[in-house]
């Protein structure tokens, strides 16, 4: 008998998800006595015939009707955001052709001292790769004959040229993440995502497993802070032996992942707070303010902060304290949708690199070069410099690829079933498209910052201004 697979926590949420989303209408799919969904239906029953009409309606509708591969074309087009997560692992990775074979990888490693990650795509190397990034596009158009092809200098579009080519020639240059299975699966993919398609019947891998001990909310809420400091303390268990280590201000608001922002909490409170924002909590991220003279919040909800606690010390308060939580999470939705829409680009090197400059490396070298000892009560005694090695470089990868993950993550449960959705004004909407083509074009940064500073301060004052109106209107 087949051994038991486990399923990702992420993966239960993907399929709720996936299941709820308007683009999936109508496809038939059933739950068990327990609740859980039935993912899987062959085509010899009946709900996989039922799927199958299903899929061939909606190529009619998109134009794949004479495809060759009708089913994996459709269910590629109709996926909302195009990554799927995986159900050993609860990672994503993307269902275009983008993930390098071992025989390109093999070569890259030789070219260009690349390290082995099974989670990367091209553009992920690339990114990593920077100055290397004329070999890696020589390579690439040498082992698919494109040395002829228009715009054979453009990095972006040899490798859409090449993904074109494996999905509909059978090039063995890049995989996708997920292979077509349809109507077997609901999504028509597999579950089980490349990275663990060959240990599929193992389970998780216990090394894997062990990064999930990090707070990996931090990375989905692209959290201010001294983010590893604030991972190490929150897993010393010397420190939190009874109680579990709680945010004051929680990350999914906007606050920061730091030392600073957590303090121990009992398990029942710390179940039952969420991201609940009280009286003592706010007397408290002031007080650390004053303290630390730091914001308390990220750099996308500062503005917020600087109303929250000025009306928070007013003897009449214009709003009360779970207006502040709502304008915070409102704001949260938003700034994660700017995100991605900047994100989701053909440009792909050119805004993965802008990040990669201004918001990963500058957190690595201020952070990830460190190790963190506290004192009993949780505040830092001494920092010292820490040997770099493999697993320290994975965990910043993962950093990475957790951050953008989470953004389209984001931007699918906002499509579905997210009670606050973003609302950016038309006006900010036109700056947002300035701030992502500036960035497509490598335009100075200088002009780049300032547009985005403008930006943020214009949808944060749009939230607050839009429950002031609300509770004047009442």
């Amino acid at each position: 008998m087949a051994e038991k697979v486990n399923t990702h926590p992420k993966f239960i949420e993907y399929m709720e998800t996936i299941v709820k989303h308007p683009n999936y209408k109508g496809l038939e799919i059933h739950r068990k006595a327990d609740n859980n969904l039935k993912w899987v239906a062959t085509k010899k029953t009946e709900t996989g015939k039922n799927r199958i009409k299903w899929a061939v309606q909606k190529a009619k509708k998109l134009g794949l009707e004479n495809s060759s591969k009708i089913y994996a074309d459709t269910m590629l087009s109709l996926h909302p955001t195009k990554k799927k997560v995986c159900q050993c692992c609860g990672e994503v990775m993307s269902l275009y052709y983008l993930h390098p074979t071992q025989s390109i990888i093999r070569i890259l490693e030789k070219e260009i001292n690349y390290v082995f990650n099974k989670y990367d795509n091209i553009f992920d190397i690339i990114t990593k790769h920077k100055d290397k990034e004329e070999n890696i596009l020589s390579i690439l158009k040498e082992k698919c004959n494109l040395n002829s092809i228009k715009d054979d200098n453009d990095i972006n579009s040899v490798i859409w040229k090449i993904e074109e080519l494996c999905r509909n020639e059978g090039k063995k240059i890049f995989s996708p993440g997920a292979m077509s299975n349809f109507p077997d699966r609901y999504d028509g993919f597999h579950s089980y995502n490349l990275c663990c398609r060959k240990y599929k019947d193992k389970g998780r891998n216990p090394e894997n497993m062990a990064t999930y001990t990090k707070d990996r909310r931090a990375y989905e809420y692209w959290a201010d802070g001294n983010i590893v400091a604030a991972n190490a303390l929150m897993g010393d268990k010397k420190i939190f032996k009874i109680d579990s280590a709680d945010h004051i201000g929680p990350v999914s608001l906007g606050f920061i992942h730091d030392p600073y922002n957590i303090e121990p909490l009992s398990r029942s409170a710390n179940s039952s707070k969420r991201d609940k924002l009280t009286k003592d909590s706010l007397n408290k991220l002031i007080s650390i303010e004053k303290n630390i003279n730091t914001y308390p919040v990220s750099f996308f909800a500062k503005e917020i902060w600087d109303f929250i606690k000025y009306d928070f010390q007013k003897e009449n308060s214009l709003l009360d304290i779970d207006s502040y939580r709502q304008i915070l999470k409102e704001n949260m939705a938003n700034f994660m949708d700017s995100l991605w829409n900047i994100i989701e680009t053909d440009k792909k090197v050119e805004v993965e690199e802008f990040f990669e400059v201004n918001y990963f490396k500058p957190k690595y070298e201020k952070y990830f070069k460190f190790k963190y000892i506290f004192d009993k009560n949780g505040k830092i005694l001494n920092i010292e410099k820490r040997n770099i090695t493999d697993a320290t470089l994975k965990e910043y990868e993962r950093f990475v690829r957790i951050s953008y993950n989470a953004v389209n993550d984001y931007k699918l449960k906002s499509n579905t079933n997210r009670a606050i959705k973003p609302s950016i004004s038309s006006e900010n909407f036109s700056l947002l498209l300035e701030v992502k083509k500036n960035i497509e074009e490598k335009k100075d940064k200088s002009i780049i910052f300032k547009k985005i500073e403008t930006y943020l301060h214009n949808i944060q004052k749009e939230v607050i201004l839009k429950y002031l109106n609300k509770k004047n209107n009442n």
